[in-house]
């Protein structure tokens, strides 16, 4: 091959590369062509010379300049170098473009898409026509999700290149690109605009729309996807479903369809699995999120199940999907009802997807007569797709029958960064929410504040999406994408108008899944730091003295917390010097990188809370109260002792033996057993694998046990996949060397696991 010119500007000409190429080339080898269009020729790729469009533009989805004579910006200089980082930017935009078609058509479950998995719903066979299938795993219906996935199984100890190689997509430059996936007129023939529980229509076009992508440049735009657009439109001719009477209002091609257009449960039983949903999923789900009455409660919910369409028939499939797995563990003659579940499973999905599809498609809705939307009214639909994709991977993870969630967090992760660009930005969004009577009401730090119905979803989601990056981090060998807005929400901060040396977070994590923030965040720095080590290991640029460092740093975080936990905090203890080892620890514990300034690992809040006046329900529920901050202590301790386990195998391996991590493992079965329920051990999967993993083949009975006294609910979650990942590591045993470690035992079924 030729040596390429890597300084544009001192390209005078082309006629000179031409020339050297001609020099350089064989007569039987085909190189870069001197005839190809100007834009292969600006990024200095092959060109096959296909007109009007080169294959390698049409590919990139990218303007291919086409023309006898030189461009006037292919002058060697400013204007050159300017068009050469537009085109850069708009290989990005398109490939985020194409990201988010995978993401739709991952949605998009006409033909199949809601498959058969094995899953807790399913009923026990029977040779007498009574077989219940297995409740099914949400699944894209052409592979589109897996082939989107970089971080399926690979080397184990590899850290995936998502970073550089291929950008996220970005919500606000791929809204355009939706048109060529989603089915329908327009959004306002998609959506009804006030939907209410006994409405559940949601009409579907056989038209498509023919979107034209806006270009920085005044080209038209090669159109690739013709084909598929073709077949998405083959697929979408379905009747429109008036679910309020059962029946179908299709067309004439759609006969055969209409005998199968009544909901599995008609009329007011969706009611009833509402009420499933809000008086048992819901809080299975989420046994410590439980707001006081002053800060409004659990309303917020209903609200949102009542104006969010998608979210509303995701909620149903989780309660057909729950009352599936109750039923399985009953008599046999219940095998009718299962499968009536099973159906009303796959059915509520579909209507979420198509659902989803549409808020997703109102986002680029332009407003009346093409002016731009109301900034809060695009804020609301943001909202309302974040709830939705959330739900979704709720729903994916309570199922724990395939590897699909990770389409449903990338695209959870970019919409919250669109609707949040800067973590600074939360309390002015939270402002914009507000209740209208409370305008303007000052309430005082640590004082009862309450939360409208959009606010109280925006902090249950966020903490959710948190929940669920933290833990996806462990698995995918990545940092947490979203820890830059760690510090901001979740830690402890101050304000100088307050004499308290601190005021409460803006989200407790602990009232959400029982684990105190502090633990979370540290678990999400050794992710960081054992990606960071990975990467530098691999470009050989390896510290250990650094890594130790760090991870000391994290150590003694973990052991501090603990012992706060007992009520023997070494920093309210006044242990000497305290100022100037915070700020050592500071500068040792930050990544090379870091965006933020340096600042100490995280600890548990020392604000109290008891100090607010209660209300008479907090009185009259003093007990149950108490139960529960305890509860969160055993849950916050198990969760930390786990971190310490993760972190030792991120800096000495895979050494089941040691001292330390025998210790850790023996402790964690104690507080595991400890446990008021069996059905808390749904609380704490995470823990649970980890210290499973590296437990004694003596103690493998003990994790056997816990799971088993779950009884049916064992496969409602991620517990049983957790034991799953347990059982294959314990088998691995005699052929596990040092270089294992917990991201390799979270990949061992074949695909990464999120176990929340």
């Amino acid at each position: 091959m030729f040596s390429r010119n890597k300084d544009l500007s001192h390209m005078s000409s082309f006629s000179n590369i031409r020339s050297r190429f001609k020099n350089s080339m064989s007569s039987s080898a085909k190189i870069r062509s001197s005839e190809g269009c100007w834009t292969c020729r600006l990024r200095r790729k092959k060109c096959d010379e296909a007109r009007p469009v080169c294959e390698g533009c049409a590919q990139l989805e990218i303007n291919c300049f086409y023309s006898e004579t030189k461009p006037d910006w292919m002058d060697g200089g400013e204007r050159q170098k300017e068009m050469a980082d537009q085109l850069k930017k708009q290989v990005k935009i398109q490939a985020n473009n194409r990201r988010e078609r995978k993401y739709l058509q991952g949605l998009d479950v006409e033909g199949g898409g809601v498959s058969g998995g094995g899953g807790g719903g399913g009923g026990r066979g029977s040779e007498d026509g009574d077989h219940v299938p297995p409740v099914p795993a949400l699944s894209a219906d052409d592979g589109s999700s897996k082939a989107n996935d970089s971080n399926s199984p690979s080397t184990v100890n590899d850290t995936p290149g998502d970073s550089s190689s291929s950008p996220p997509f970005q919500m606000n430059s791929v809204k355009s690109s939706i048109h060529e996936i989603v089915p329908g007129a327009s959004p306002n023939q998609m959506r009804q605009h006030t939907p209410e529980w006994i409405n559940h229509s949601s009409p579907v076009s056989a038209a498509h729309h023919q979107h034209q992508q806006q270009q920085q440049y005044q080209q038209h735009q090669h159109q690739q996807h013709q084909h598929q657009q073709h077949q998405h439109q083959q697929q979408h001719q379905k009747p429109q479903l008036d679910f309020a009477t059962g029946t179908g209002m299709g067309t004439s091609s759609s006969t055969s369809v209409q005998q199968n257009s009544s909901p599995p449960f008609a009329d007011d039983s969706n009611l009833g699995f509402i009420m499933i949903y809000l008086d048992y999923v819901f809080p299975f789900l989420f046994p410590f999120y439980k707001p006081a009455l002053l800060e409004g409660g659990r309303g917020w919910l209903l609200n949102v199940l009542n104006h969010n369409k998608a979210l509303y028939h995701t909620a149903l499939s989780l309660s057909s999907h729950f009352f599936g797995v109750v039923l399985d563990s009953a008599q046999v003659e219940h095998a009718p009802c299962r499968m009536k579940s099973v159906n009303s499973l796959r059915h509520q999905m579909h209507l979420a997807l198509r659902e989803l599809r549409a808020d997703m498609t109102r986002i680029n809705e332009p407003g009346p007569n093409g002016v731009p939307r109301d900034p809060q009214d695009q804020l609301q639909q943001s909202c309302r797709v974040l709830e939705s994709i959330v739900q979704l991977l709720i729903f994916d993870v309570t199922l724990a029958t395939s590897d699909h969630w990770h389409m449903h967090l990338d695209a959870a992760t970019i919409i919250f960064q669109q609707i949040l660009p800067q973590p600074d930005r939360w309390d002015p969004t939270m402002n914009t929410m507000v209740i209208p009577l409370l305008q303007g009401v000052h309430f005082p730090p640590g004082s009862h504040k309450p939360w409208s119905s959009d606010q109280a979803a925006l902090r249950f989601f966020t903490a959710s999406l948190l929940y669920f990056d933290i833990i996806s981090a462990t698995a995918l060998e990545r940092p947490p994408r979203l820890q830059r807005y760690h510090r901001h929400l979740l830690s402890p901060r101050k304000e100088p108008s307050t004499a308290c040396a601190e005021v409460e977070p803006r989200l407790r994590l602990e009232e959400y899944f029982g684990c105190q923030s502090w633990v979370l965040q540290i678990i999400g720095e050794i992710a960081s730091l054992d990606a960071w080590k990975k990467e530098t290991r691999r470009a050989g640029s390896l510290s250990m003295t650094h890594l130790v460092s760090r991870a000391g740093c994290l150590e003694l975080a973990l052991r501090e917390g603990i012992a706060c936990l007992d009520n023997a905090c070494p920093q309210l203890m006044g242990s000497p010097n305290c100022a100037d080892e915070m700020a050592c620890r500071a500068s040792s514990c930050s990544p090379m990188d870091a965006d933020n300034a340096p600042a100490p690992p995280p600890h548990p809040t020392h604000v109290d809370t008891t100090k607010l006046p209660p209300d008479p329900l907090t009185l009259y529920q003093s007990q149950q109260n108490r139960d529960a901050t305890d509860a969160a202590r055993i849950h916050t301790k198990i969760w930390a002792y786990a971190a310490l386990t993760y972190l030792s195998t991120v800096v000495s391996g895979w050494q089941p033996s040691c001292p330390e991590t025998a210790s850790s493992v023996a402790i964690t079965i104690d507080l595991l057993n400890s446990l008021h329920s069996p059905v808390c051990l749904r609380t704490v999967v995470w823990p649970f694998c980890v210290i499973g993993c590296l437990a004694d083949p003596c103690q493998e009975h003990m994790f056997r046990e816990m799971v088993s006294k779950m009884g049916a609910l064992e496969v409602f979650g991620s517990i049983k996949a957790a034991l799953g990942v347990m059982e294959n590591v314990w088998a691995k045993r005699e052929t596990i060397d040092e270089s294992w470690d917990i991201t390799a035992c979270f990949k061992v079924l074949g695909h990464a696991v999120l176990l929340t």
